[in-house]
């Protein structure tokens, strides 16, 4: 756990060092830390839920059953509370990670702009030529009937 927070720690500090985003492969090592955060927690409550259920197996023999069934339920919240804790740190994570992904999305994005609208304002010139030598070709065809009005 104490690892987790270190890491996490080294890596903002190195991006605020930094004062840009951190390289490419480390969004990857981020993916995956998300990942095995999550997996960590998901363990977590599943341990909690064991841990309690023993416990409350354990509180049959007590005489202070309730007290003893209390005791075992604050434990599961403090667990569940710490899973909670871990869940929040990897969507933080994948927040980020998104956040980064649109970021380059969108810096491809205007660096295609200009391509596209090159690329659209020919097709445009292309159509509008076309659409003159069709009405052209309507024009010829009707002044050739107009002149030969006898057939």
């Amino acid at each position: 756990m104490k690892r987790m927070m270190l890491i996490l720690w080294a890596v903002a500090a190195s991006v605020e060092a930094e004062g840009t985003a951190a390289p490419v492969e480390d969004w990857g090592a981020l993916k995956i830390q998300a990942v095995e955060l999550h997996d960590k927690a998901r363990q977590m409550r599943a341990e909690a839920a064991r841990h309690q259920t023993e416990t409350e197996a354990a509180c049959m023999d007590k005489f202070l059953y309730a007290s003893c069934l209390q005791d075992a339920g604050k434990a599961r919240q403090t667990e569940d509370r710490e899973a909670k804790r871990i869940e929040h740190e990897a969507r933080a994570i994948e927040r980020k990670i998104k956040l980064h992904d649109l970021e380059v999305k969108e810096a491809r994005r205007l660096e295609e702009a200009p391509r596209q609208e090159a690329e659209a304002a020919q097709r445009a010139e292309k159509n509008r030529r076309e659409r003159e030598e069709a009405m052209l070709r309507v024009e010829r065809k009707q002044a050739g009937k107009q002149a030969t009005p006898g057939k």
